[in-house]
């Protein structure tokens, strides 16, 4: 796999260093801001005198729940309205609360006062008819979970396949093992299982940063392959850059869309997103469990005048997610990988690996040895 060309990967870490440069949050992120945001109109007028205090009624108002409470709320006077964790319904994505149950008057106290109780109604969309946006800030919403990751460790196996011929070219071994330190990550990837007599350790990956720059540096045995990627120090993008979470580890080129999405922008040409596989209104990590998720990514492009004709490529992924203590403490993730040049599919890889996670309370401080980035080459001078 590590030889093919491969439109997709680039695309992914480019625009994830990229992101680092705008200051724009996550998805999640910038969804609540918006929700959240102070307005100066008031709530509808009142028709009641003063009282101790005010229920707001939320009802579900969704499919197989349509008149059950989610929560009721006490509110006092002069008190600011605070919105209730966002509810969750199988195949349905929330959008907003409303007065009424068609959705037509939607609430927009939240951040107010008020000065009478109020019954309100959530309002939902199907998943199968939600945009790829919605579809990614639900994702990103839920998969973030709580817990401070220090540590992971990633063993995988890789079957690269020739097509053409029906058969097997070889299959490789890795292990990676990632550190999360307060400023500092790393990720060091050996041939085979560690602890085992003969490993050899093939890349030495290192994240950092300082006040004018994120740095992404692979340091590999062989220094002419070595090089460093550079981008914008932005201190809001500072956990975005180190975590080793599922969310930040696994799901890069998803949030290379979400930057799309977030800024308006146009996909590049050729590249898709299919995320119908992908349903994250079943996964409650409150509750212990395994969830599946998956998603496909399609690049097509125009390659004639090297290789006479247009290349395309697929990743297809999917995700089993172990959920205890609502935190993931490991995953399974399969990759299959098509590489195909007008009718014919040259290349097909399939990707398995095995992933665990170890937490606490804080980030330790890293007192070791550290790459310095002016050693190293920017890869797009090289």
């Amino acid at each position: 796999m590590n030889n093919k060309i491969k439109l997709i990967f680039p695309f992914a870490i480019s625009l994830l260093l990229a992101s680092c440069n705008t200051g724009s949050s996550s998805p999640a992120s910038s969804a609540a801001t918006s929700e959240e945001s102070r307005e100066t109109s008031s709530l509808p007028a009142s028709s009641s005198s003063a009282e101790a205090f005010y229920k707001i009624k939320f009802i579900y108002n969704a499919p197989d729940k349509y008149d059950d409470v989610y929560t009721i709320e006490i509110v006092y006077p002069n008190e600011l309205v605070g919105k209730p964790k966002t509810p969750s319904v199988p195949h349905y994505i929330f959008t907003n609360w409303a007065y009424d149950k068609e959705g037509n008057e939607p609430f927009s106290g939240f951040g107010l006062t008020i000065d009478r109780s109020v019954t309100l109604y959530g309002q939902w969309i199907r998943y199968s008819k939600a945009t790829n946006q919605q579809k990614l800030e639900l994702l990103f919403e839920k998969l973030d979970c709580p817990g401070v990751v220090v540590g992971a460790h990633d063993t995988v196996t890789t079957q690269v396949q020739n097509a053409m011929a029906g058969a097997t070219i070889y299959t490789y071994f890795k292990e990676v093992y990632y550190e999360r330190y307060s400023d500092i990550t790393f990720a060091r990837t050996y041939d085979s299982e560690k602890t085992s007599a003969g490993a050899s350790l093939l890349l030495t990956n290192q994240y950092s940063y300082d006040a004018k720059n994120f740095y992404a540096i692979s340091d590999y045995p062989d220094s002419s392959k070595s090089g460093k990627v550079v981008a914008g120090f932005d201190p809001l993008q500072i956990d975005r850059f180190l975590n080793i979470t599922f969310f930040n580890k696994d799901l890069g080129a998803l949030t290379s869309f979400a930057y799309y999405f977030e800024n308006d922008l146009p996909l590049p040409e050729g590249i898709s997103l299919d995320l119908t596989s992908c349903d994250p209104t079943i996964f409650t990590p409150e509750i212990d469990g395994v969830y599946d998720i998956g998603y496909k990514l399609t690049a097509v492009y125009d390659a004639t005048e090297t290789l006479g004709n247009y290349v395309t490529e697929i990743d297809q992924y999917y995700f089993k997610i172990n959920v205890k203590n609502n935190l993931i403490i490991s995953s399974y993730t399969e990759e299959q990988y098509l590489f195909a040049i007008g009718e014919d599919v040259y290349e097909y890889d399939i990707l398995t690996k095995q992933s665990t996670y170890s937490y606490a309370d804080s980030y330790s401080k890293y007192t070791g040895d550290r790459l310095d980035p002016n050693d190293y080459p920017t890869y797009e001078d090289q």
